[in-house]
């Protein structure tokens, strides 16, 4: 049927994103993929390449260490020279090095958003080795406009911060639990760029207040911040670095989950709310807030001027 012309362009037209689960169906994946992308032309391409056996409860990551791996299968291999097209990328993978990530992702030439959650020993002990081979890819075709990273991936950060161009995303989504030095130079390196970011560390307040500021990040529209400890503090922090009068913020997302029993937090968010209702945040549009039920009023009442403002929306939750 790929052979009748008129079937093949009403194929392309029509797909415009695929979603490949290739691990369990190599086979047929490795068959098929070569002769279906001549005649599609998707733009978003998911993939989930786990590399694992199939049977993989009783798998010990030890093993993958020591260089045991029983039934692992190179997946990834099928993709390499295919969809040529694909602009924005969700990639799932388990891999021996950060090579077979990187060389996975360089080999889309029109991409321009990317989604990774990678996993493998690399992670945990990264090869010298690779080094020179990491090197021969430094290069994008073009601009990533947007990046979200999965927890501990700072090999792989290292690695965008040498590409060329330089490489400076207006959307950034950080899943920080570890180390956050990077994420810190990552946010620098986007600076004025940056517009949308996201930032998810449930634990990590030490880290965030050592590493990661806004200070270079004028332009900043979206702010969205996910955090069991200490979240009011992460945010006071944070958007007093903004630089600008007025700033170019228009919309804060947080948690204050601890407003109802942390004194300290409450009087946070009484200074949080002096901080957005001032001249310098004039462009403000929307406080989002997430509570538990129980703290609805007490939050209210400390984040009155932004209320005042009708901009405070609040998410009220069980509390468990």
């Amino acid at each position: 049927m790929l052979e009748d012309k008129d079937f093949s362009s009403m194929l392309s037209r029509s797909v415009t994103h695929l979603h490949l689960p290739i691990d369990k169906h190599i086979p047929y994946f490795a068959r098929t993929i070569p002769e279906l992308s001549p005649h599609i032309a998707p733009r978003s391409l998911s993939i989930c390449i786990e590399n694992m056996m199939e049977d993989n409860d009783d798998f010990d990551w030890e093993h993958w260490a020591l260089g045991i791996r029983p039934h692992i299968k190179k997946d990834q291999s099928v993709l390499l020279g295919h969809f040529p097209t694909i602009v924005s990328l969700d990639l799932s993978i388990n891999c021996d090095t950060l090579l077979e990530v990187i060389q996975m992702i360089t080999s889309f030439p029109l991409l321009e958003n990317i989604t990774l959650d990678a996993g493998g020993p690399w992670k945990e002990e990264f090869q010298e080795s690779e080094t020179d081979d990491l090197s021969s890819l430094l290069k994008f075709q073009k601009a990533i406009r947007s990046l979200s990273l999965s927890p501990h991936q700072p090999h792989f950060i290292q690695w965008f911060l040498q590409c060329r161009p330089l490489q400076t995303p207006s959307r950034l989504e950080l899943d920080i639990d570890g180390n956050a030095v990077h994420h810190g130079q990552l946010l620098r390196q986007a600076g004025p760029c940056l517009t949308h970011l996201k930032i998810k560390a449930m634990w990590s307040f030490g880290l965030l207040s050592e590493h990661v500021s806004l200070e270079e990040n004028r332009n900043l529209r979206s702010f969205h911040i996910i955090a069991w400890d200490n979240p009011v503090q992460i945010v006071l922090r944070l958007l007093s670095q903004l630089p600008g009068s007025p700033t170019a913020l228009e919309q804060v997302e947080f948690q204050a989950w601890q407003a109802g029993s942390d004194y300290a937090e409450m009087d946070r968010l009484t200074k949080l709310d002096l901080l957005l209702t001032g001249s310098r945040f004039a462009e403000l549009r929307k406080v989002t807030v997430s509570v538990f039920k129980a703290d609805k009023a007490a939050v209210e009442e400390r984040l009155a001027g932004i209320n005042s403002r009708k901009i405070l929306r609040l998410f009220c939750h069980d509390q468990g």
